[in-house]
């Protein structure tokens, strides 16, 4: 949808009362209706039209329209034929359309948007700037700064829009355009950079109508089509515009409200004299607009129509709901650095204070004050009023700053600001001494400190100051501590909060009045310390503390990680003949006393001559004892012996060979105990 007009009305709709200041300098160079070539490194690039259907003079010529019946006064301003020549300005509609095209020259209209400015007491002044390319007149950022600084005007909003047919252009006239707002940055609506015609309409409404305070919304109606408005309380003014989607003959809009019809109170169309550029722009048809205004009561809600009797195409609608709301600052000066300085700030409403709850919580609403370089948030504190605390910034001397309040939601920026004075603090901080030294500090739990005074008595009028006092620079395993005794002494003390060894070294102690540090409001002293060592082992007790600590925990998980147990499903089996190990059962190890490891024990199997398992390995016949990997060793097993199964006869087991454990395919005597291993 092309919402250029809409964007055009919705900034001067939202004007406050009295009024507002409006210059629009709308670009009527050549490029905006023919192609044109141009040379970069010997290359020559031919760049298309960028406005071929006049949708820029169509804007315009709406947002003159607003200015009749209004506390609005809009001056339109274009390119001059030469450098030197003054630049046409807004006389009738038909001049603007009948406005040659010219060379791309910024100097002139932006003088003489500078002194409409200068002369106008009006409390709303916006400056929207609109061009396709890059001025011929002026050679770089800082020459355009040198015609238009937005800092030496801050009383100005300026909207820059950059309609740019090719990327070397863009690179060149965004710089140049960025170089006239208050916040060129990317999302912040002062400069805004467009692909093509269609989006102009769209880039002026955003943001035309922020820097004004307009509430705009757009639509499309069709003939015989209708739209209801409802309108809230406060809106002072209800202003439609509606434009011919695509060039044709002309429509008809309707406008009503609670008393009825309201006239047109302007109507035409962006035609030209065929002479001005030919048949090819001006000779085919054109698009229409008409515009209505009318007064609304703010007290209460109404109910307004559109409707759209007669049109050949699609109308595109912009409906604005002015509100006529005031920024208002309240500041008592002069203010002393350093101090407190209480901010007050309200939105007016026809001259009272403005209060409404559901209109601060929503749109994304916020109230702050920026001064001095720092944004100060407000809060509401009630019936409409806005509080904050400003601490200015230390000064040698006085000094005048500019602060700003600022009301701002999605659509709106209200503000109002004013210069304060600035005095330097009404005290001098000053210490007698160049340096300190503490006595000794010892190094014990006891945490003695033992403190020094700095004099203060040379400052002057520090009674009432708050005074804030610090230490930097703090060695490991000292405490410092700075406190007032009395207006004109400072106790600085120093303790160990725990074991530590002897050192030497210094800290700087800095006492400073409220606010940033100055020479007259701050200073810091030196000041030596000496800690009394307290030996090496108690220096580095929680050292050793913690070694042992470590080593008792290795220690104590080797004891239970290290030891052996026996396989799961190694048995035994025990009889008082070998005829017998046929009859009685197998034991599980595990399941015997002693069969599972034990804290730096291996597991072990102890047998006594009657062939009962006993828990301890000095009084049994038999041990057999657990080891790495499933291996297991006899310890303990005097006069054991086993059958050869070859031979059938009992041979002795050598002592060397009893480390080599059991063997399931044998059976063991002892005695007259017989054995035997599975598993």
């Amino acid at each position: 949808m092309n919402v250029l007009p809409t964007i055009l009305l919705a900034l001067t709709a939202a004007a406050p009362a009295p009024g507002s200041e409006i210059v629009v300098i709308l670009d009527n160079s050549g490029s905006m209706a023919q192609e044109w070539q141009f040379s970069v490194n010997g290359v020559s690039r031919t760049v298309p039209p960028s406005d071929p259907e006049r949708l820029a003079v169509l804007g315009a010529l709406v947002v003159d329209a607003l200015d009749e019946g209004s506390d609005d006064k809009v001056t339109v301003i274009g390119f001059g034929k030469t450098e030197t020549a003054t630049p046409p300005s807004t006389v009738t509609h038909a001049d603007i359309r009948s406005w040659p095209y010219h060379p791309t020259l910024f100097r002139k209209p932006l003088e003489q948007a500078k002194a409409i400015f200068a002369a106008s007491d009006r409390k709303t002044k916006v400056l929207l700037f609109f061009t396709d390319g890059t001025p011929n007149d002026i050679a770089d950022v800082t020459e355009m700064r040198s015609v238009f600084d937005p800092a030496e005007h801050p009383d100005v909003d300026v909207i820059a829009v950059g309609l740019f047919g090719d990327e070397r252009i863009a690179e060149i006239g965004s710089l140049m355009l960025r170089a006239l707002v208050h916040d060129p940055s990317e999302g912040s609506g002062d400069f805004v950079e467009v692909d093509n015609p269609r989006e102009i309409v769209g880039a002026f409404t955003n943001g035309y109508a922020r820097a004004i305070g307009s509430r705009a919304e757009t639509l499309t109606l069709g003939e015989g089509k209708r739209h209801s408005i409802p309108v809230g309380k406060y809106v002072s003014e209800v202003i439609v515009v509606a434009v011919s989607e695509k060039p044709g003959r002309a429509f008809s809009a309707e406008l009503s409200g609670p008393d009825g019809a309201v006239p047109v109170l302007g109507q035409g169309d962006n035609g030209c004299p065929l002479h001005i550029a030919g048949p090819e722009i001006c000779g085919g048809a054109r698009r229409h607009y008409q515009v209505f205004r009318s007064d609304n009561d703010p007290s209460k809600r109404s109910e307004w129509t559109l409707s759209v009797p007669s049109s050949p195409t699609q109308v595109e609608v912009g409906v604005i709901l002015r509100y006529d709301l005031l920024a208002d600052l309240i500041v008592e000066g002069p203010v002393a650095s350093g101090q407190t300085v209480p901010l007050e700030a309200r939105l007016l409403f026809r001259g009272q204070p403005f209060d409404d709850e559901v209109f601060f919580g929503a749109d994304n609403f916020t109230a702050r004050v920026e001064v001095d370089g720092q944004t100060v948030p407000l809060t509401h504190a009630g019936g409409g009023s806005f509080r904050g605390e400003w601490i200015p910034t230390m000064r040698e001397a006085d000094e005048s700053v500019v602060v700003e309040a600022v009301f701002e939601n999605d659509w709106m920026r209200k503000s109002d600001m004013m210069s304060v004075v600035v005095q330097p603090p009404p005290y001098i901080l000053e210490l007698a001494q160049d340096s300190l030294t503490l006595d000794p500090i010892p190094a014990r739990w006891s945490r003695e400190e033992l403190c020094v005074t700095l004099d203060l008595s040379r400052s002057r009028d520090i009674e009432d100051v708050e005074l804030e006092c610090s230490v930097a620079d703090w060695p490991l395993g000292v405490r410092f501590t700075c406190e007032r005794q009395d207006p004109h002494t400072l106790a600085v003390c120093g303790s160990t909060h725990h074991w530590c060894c002897g050192k030497d070294g210094q800290v700087q102690v800095q006492v400073k009045g409220p606010g940033a540090a100055t020479p007259r409001t701050s200073a810091t002293v030196p000041t030596t310390y000496r800690v009394e060592g307290a030996g090496f082992l108690l220096c580095h007790w929680l050292i050793w503390l913690t070694i042992a600590a470590l080593l008792f925990l290795a220690w104590f998980l080797y004891g239970w990680i290290r030891p052996h147990n026996f396989e799961p499903t190694l048995a035994v089996t025990v009889a008082g003949s070998q005829q017998g190990l046929r009859r009685a059962g197998e034991q599980i190890l595990r399941e015997l006393p002693g069969g599972k490891r034990g804290f730096y024990r291996n597991a072990k199997l102890c047998l006594n001559g009657a062939g009962d398992v006993l828990r301890k390995p000095a009084k049994a016949a038999l041990v057999l004892e657990a080891g790495p990997s499933g291996h297991t060793a006899f310890r303990k097993a005097a006069g054991l012996e086993y059958r050869d199964r070859r031979t059938r006869k009992w041979k002795a087991i050598p002592p060397e060979e009893l480390t080599d454990g059991y063997n399931p395919s044998v059976i063991y005597r002892l005695g007259d105990l017989y054995v035997k291993f599975t598993g």
